[in-house]
């Protein structure tokens, strides 16, 4: 399927096809049923290299450890533990050169595609999303436990670290053109740093992409004013009431809609992430659409009011500093 993409991406009459779908998906609201195709199409995308990326890696980790219990125990194992052996090294084998070269396509597809297109992307119910993704991934490949993905031929199990690493920077920098994704980056709690980043842009340099590191570094001089900016908003909003916070995420609502079969409220951009896949109400089940959403206004409203009056104090503070 990604080799079909990659060649029509480059026919004229399917860009003009793209450019249709690509306006229905930035200028979706949630206010009908049907989720556009280009939306879910890259909800499928990013979703798929979620998925490959981690199994992937998980099963290199795995390869490591049994190649170097191979190496240091082999002679006091037993028949039994010998053959246990072999038959989980046989799994993780296979296992990690499905999911590495399944990685590979759709990295590079949706490389390919942001190189090209950024809006969809960064979108509130997808930017926290993709950045998210590639937050954890970058960890995985060049922050502190990278050593762990060290192993024995590499290209048995279609393992490249070096142009992985390549393709997610491009993306990031592909995206970094909109404050949306720069934004979203530090957002993620779970896996994003500086330090990554920067390290990121070493290796970038070390391995001679000159261009791909500069426009890396002038990212991260963008995402670092924006990390700077959350970390004394964070410290303001950090006792925020219960009723303000998604029940999800934990995290204070931008857009609060209540979910009319249930009756939980959540914010619009996660229950929105959740229904790209998956037509229910994430807490019963029952049938659930977009255009089902019921806006809360009002709660809406005091979020803000309070947010200002918290803001407004440390605006106030840093005047004094």
């Amino acid at each position: 399927m990604y080799n079909i993409l990659k060649f029509v991406w480059k026919l004229p009459t399917y860009q003009t096809s793209i450019n249709v779908l690509i306006t229905e998906a930035v200028e979706y609201n949630g206010s009908k049923q049907e989720i556009p195709i280009f939306l879910r199409f890259i909800n499928m995308i990013v979703n798929d290299a979620t998925v490959q990326l981690d199994e992937g890696l998980e099963n290199m980790v795995l390869i490591g450890e049994l190649q170097r219990k191979r190496q240091s125990e082999w002679d006091s194992y037993n028949d039994e533990q010998k053959k246990e052996h072999q038959q989980k090294m046989q799994e993780a084998s296979v296992m990690a050169s499905n999911r590495n070269q399944l990685a590979s396509y759709t990295v590079d597809v949706l490389e390919l595609i942001t190189r090209e297109l950024q809006a969809p992307f960064v979108i509130p119910s997808m930017v926290d999303r993709i950045s998210a993704m590639l937050n954890y991934v970058l960890k995985q490949l060049v922050g502190p436990k990278r050593r762990q993905l060290n192993v024995e031929d590499m290209d048995k199990f279609h393992f490249k670290p070096k142009e992985l690493v390549s393709s997610i920077v491009a993306i990031y920098v592909n995206l970094g053109q909109s404050s949306e994704f720069c934004r979203a980056l530090p957002q993620d709690g779970r896996s994003f740093s500086i330090e990554l980043l920067e390290e990121s842009a070493r290796i970038m340099r070390n391995l001679g992409y000159v261009e791909l590191m500069e426009k890396m570094t002038s990212l991260i001089d963008r995402v670092h004013k924006y990390s700077n900016r959350l970390q004394m908003e964070e410290s303001a909003l950090d006792d925020a009431p219960e009723e303000f916070l998604d029940p999800v995420t934990s995290e204070l609502m931008k857009e609060p809609v209540r979910l009319p079969t249930s009756g939980v409220t959540m914010d619009k951009s996660n229950i929105m992430r959740h229904l790209f896949s998956d037509g229910t109400d994430p807490f019963n089940r029952s049938p659930l659409t977009a255009d089902m959403l019921e806006p809360d206004n009002q709660l809406r409203q005091r979020i803000l009011d309070w947010k200002s009056q918290k803001l407004a104090h440390l605006t106030h503070n840093d005047s004094l500093q």
